[in-house]
């Protein structure tokens, strides 16, 4: 493990959810390492128990697929699980391993207020990370469905089909998960190392 960690040049943190309100829990936590050129070599993949008064809702299932006898049979206390992820991510940030997160805003809030669930008020995610979607909503330009005013903010693999001029071939993915997460940290440390070379993330 530990020879893994020092082979790691690129981490890509993933979360999935109940929902995206600010009552909503984190339900699974996916952290891939890649080397420099986007070769997985090791991750933490874990589903997190969720309290009793919060529900998965309809639409979030839809996209991830984690029921609740997953949770009753796999899910581990976030509590701790949050001391484990800080100490992966704590220990790659000292080496310099930049944390890559698509959607940064979201992703650390719900973070966030899970912690603030499991006992941890005011607990604040610690470390910098790289937004992608910050700075592809302005490249992509694309108008928000609800709102053609303003940006949408656009999605992996959007962002994936600009950078490529292909859509992302699932087929060829070889990513072991127990959700869609994994294939989507693939897709985030690929659109990665293709916006590195155009500058993006600088």
């Amino acid at each position: 493990m530990q020879l893994r960690e020092e082979a790691t040049r690129l981490c890509v943190l993933g979360v999935n959810a109940t929902g995206t309100t600010r009552n909503d829990s984190v339900l699974q936590c996916v952290i891939k390492c890649y080397t420099a050129k986007g070769e997985s070599i090791m991750g933490y993949d874990r589903l997190w128990t969720i309290p009793e008064k919060v529900k998965i809702t309809v639409k979030a299932y839809k996209l991830h697929r984690v029921h609740y006898r997953d949770l009753r049979a796999s899910g581990m206390a976030p509590r701790q699980e949050l001391v484990t992820i800080l100490g992966v991510l704590g220990r790659l940030v000292v080496r310099g391993v930049p944390i890559i997160v698509h959607n940064a805003k979201p992703t650390l809030r719900l973070l966030e207020q899970t912690a603030a669930q499991n006992g941890r008020k005011g607990w604040k995610f610690p470390f910098p990370c790289t937004d992608l979607a910050t700075k592809s909503k302005r490249i992509l330009n694309m108008p928000a469905k609800i709102d053609p005013s303003v940006l949408a903010t656009p999605s992996e693999r959007e962002v994936y089909a600009y950078l490529y001029k292909k859509q992302f071939d699932d087929e060829e993915d070889d990513v072991a998960c127990m959700s869609d997460l994994g294939t989507t940290c693939k897709i985030v440390v690929l659109n990665y190392l293709a916006g590195v070379g155009r500058g993006w993330w600088e």
